[in-house]
């Protein structure tokens, strides 16, 4: 092992492979970058890797990421600790042999890598536009973005081991507010679903529990805790102390409190026995401030009776450990009589504190497709509104092909297939017509390909629904639209935005708004995630005249492409022959960037899709490309209908989008 030191900012080479391995960025990009702007962007990307270790291991988990940049060597043997530390906690020589497994394909930090190109996090600044501004875009609008996708993503992955409980979330509930002031800080007192009590301490304390609050509605308790830390260090204000519990009721009405802290904080649990206060359990929770550089949070869980009460404190831990400490709860006040918040305050004096005191609390069953019935009948009713018909592409059940099918697959599944019953059945009613085209689309590109494709159209037969295209995202059929949608972008440059290379990369700019349009443009021509979902959408909407436009120009038979493709990747087992398989398809159509700007007007397949709805409108007939996907791709998904506005494209597109962790759904605006 080496012998660097560990800090919050590792050496350059380590610098350099976090970068090249955990962000989606250019390499010619970050090479020219500033020696202080780079270490600026390892900051903050150290951040985002501590806080997701200490959900995976509380108290330690961050220490482990900054042990592995310290002493592993800086290359695979650095990424396999720090991808096994956001898995399973614990560095790659500790786990058991399946676990190194498991940690040697890095799903963690391919999904993230994958969610980045998605969120269109794939740049570094070189110093013109703020910093952070790329995270603050997506951060706290009620969208989730970069930060919040890996520390959902592990702490996802420990409910399904079973090494954390899994929490429904209603994504329809909106903040109380309740927060006042306690001592020199503040305190929250929620007492809807999820019931809170949480204390920061600090000037900014209240506006710190506002965000915590609106964090805590949409996510687990640690989850909410790391997105009000990362909150405060992205903003680089002054750190600030922050403990907060969440209560909940199992099938056996037992009431369990989780607590949290960023920052040090002591916990009681009382109990009245008689007229006086009995300390029944206390503790310890040891963690750093939000905002910090470094990251440690203390966790603890129990059982909380019915007439029992919790008291947390920012206090250093001191009530935790103090000595005759029922005797100080029940001296009498001025009245003569005990009073546990005179008490306290006496104890405490401006040490914030909150009191979580005895009451209900609500449960939440796990979500079912017949809670989300009357909005799936609103949606029918909307996608039918004022038209003779409706021609319906539908995707749902989306997976990439380095994960096994899930609970969030299972859900989108399930809504897709209820929603086409309704449809039909609003239809017939209506005495209009309804054509249904199940289109799913499987993420085969930047992961590791084990995915069984026979089994996945089984899953959908299973749920009623025959898989009518299933879409790789490798294709050369999407593939090819989102080149002609390249072409029509370059054609109006200038018109509204402008494209802009950085290293060997296109983007397109307009305000505030940066897109990759192209990665390696004397090179592979990958096209970036929005113009491929743009080229996507546009291809299911008119699926059957861009195959004859494929068909025709290329010489390939579009109509069993995918089948083939499909069938060719379940035909082998290791990864690394898919690979071989991926290359010799996708590359069925391709341009090169030469000839891309010399024949801007050429757009066979975007005509096609243009004619397509055009003729559909003329015999009243809607055409809707539907995507029944997980909410943590809105951003992504607004962001493709604004790009496809400025390059004056109609976009027949709708998404409803629905929670992994909780209940209702929410449509595309």
């Amino acid at each position: 092992m080496s012998s660097r030191t560990a800090s919050t900012v590792p050496d350059d080479a380590v610098n350099s492979l976090l970068l090249e391995h955990f962000t989606p960025v250019d390499a010619g990009v970050h090479r020219d970058l500033a020696a202080e702007t780079t270490r600026r962007h390892v900051r903050d990307l150290m951040k985002r890797l501590s806080t997701a270790a200490e959900i995976t291991r509380p108290g330690e988990g961050a220490m482990l990421i900054a042990r592995a940049c310290a002493e592993s060597p800086p290359d695979e043997r650095l990424l396999r600790d720090v991808d096994a530390v956001l898995e399973f906690g614990r560095p790659y020589g500790l786990l058991a042999p399946e676990e190194k497994a498991k940690a040697l394909r890095a799903e963690i930090r391919q999904e993230v890598l994958h969610f980045d190109r998605i969120m269109d996090l794939d740049h570094l600044d070189q110093g013109a536009r703020p910093l952070k501004h790329r995270r603050d875009f997506v951060h706290d609008d009620g969208v989730l973005g970069g930060a919040e996708r890996i520390l959902v993503l592990v702490h996802e992955r420990l409910v399904l081991r079973g090494a954390r409980p899994a929490r429904w979330q209603d994504v329809s509930s909106v903040a109380q507010q309740l927060i006042g002031k306690a001592g020199d800080g503040a305190r929250l007192e929620r007492t809807r679903y999820p019931v809170l009590g949480a204390v920061a301490a600090g000037r900014g304390a209240a506006d710190l529990l506002g965000a915590f609050e609106r964090y805590a509605i949409r996510h687990p308790l640690p989850v909410a805790l790391g997105l009000a830390d990362y909150l405060l260090h992205n903003s680089q204000t002054e750190p600030q102390g922050l403990v907060a519990a969440s209560l909940h009721t199992d099938a056996a009405a037992t009431r369990t409190v989780e607590m949290w802290a960023a920052g040090r904080a002591s916990w009681l649990v009382l109990a009245r026995d008689g007229f006086r206060q009995r300390v029944v359990d206390r503790g310890f929770l040891d963690g750093t401030p939000t905002g910090s550089d470094t990251t440690r949070y203390g966790h603890a869980m129990r059982t909380l009776g019915d007439e029992q009460w919790l008291v947390l404190a920012l206090d250093g831990g001191e009530i935790a450990q103090a000595d005759h400490l029922e005797d100080e709860l029940n001296q009498p006040g001025r009245s003569g009589r005990i009073d546990l918040a005179v008490a306290l305050g006496r104890l405490l004096g401006q040490t914030p504190y909150t009191l979580v005191k005895p009451g209900p609390v609500p449960a939440m069953a796990a979500p079912t497709v017949a809670d989300s019935e009357e909005d799936l009948k609103a949606v029918c009713r909307d996608l039918l509104a004022g038209s003779r018909g409706v021609d319906l592409s539908l995707e749902c059940g989306h997976v990439h092909a380095d994960r096994e099918v899930g609970a969030a697959q299972i859900r989108g599944l399930e809504l897709g297939a209820r929603l086409v019953d309704i449809l039909r059945q609003e239809a017939d009613r209506l005495g209009v017509s309804a054509t249904v085209d199940v289109t799913p689309m499987v993420d085969d590109d930047h992961v590791l390909n084990r995915f069984r494709f026979a089994d996945y159209q089984d899953l959908f037969r299973s749920r009623g629904l025959a898989v009518d295209d299933l879409i790789l995202e490798s294709s050369p059929l999407p593939r090819a639209v989102a080149h002609d949608v390249l072409r029509r972008a370059v054609s109006r440059d200038g018109q509204g935005y402008r494209l802009r290379r950085i290293g060997s990369n296109l983007y397109l700019e307009s305000g505030d708004l940066r897109v990759e349009m192209v990665e390696d443009l004397e090179g592979e021509m990958r096209n970036g995630c929005v113009m491929f979902e743009i080229g996507l959408i546009a291809y299911r909407a008119a699926r059957r005249r861009i195959m004859a436009a494929f068909t025709e120009l290329t010489g390939h038979d579009a109509e069993v492409l995918h089948e083939d493709m499909a069938h060719a990747y379940d035909g082998q087992s290791d990864p690394a022959q898919r690979a071989a398989v991926r290359t010799e398809f996708e590359y069925l159509y391709a341009d090169s960037w030469d000839e891309v700007i010399a024949t801007p007007e050429r757009t066979p397949f975007l005509d096609a899709f243009e004619e397509t709805l055009a003729e559909r409108e003329q015999a009243g007939r809607r055409t809707v490309v539907l995507n029944v996907i997980e909410d943590y791709y809105r951003p992504q998904q607004e962001k493709v209908s604004k790009v496809a506005r400025i390059l004056g494209i109609q976009l027949p597109m709708h998404a409803l989008f629905f929670s992994p962790h909780g209940h209702g759904l929410v449509q595309l605006d």
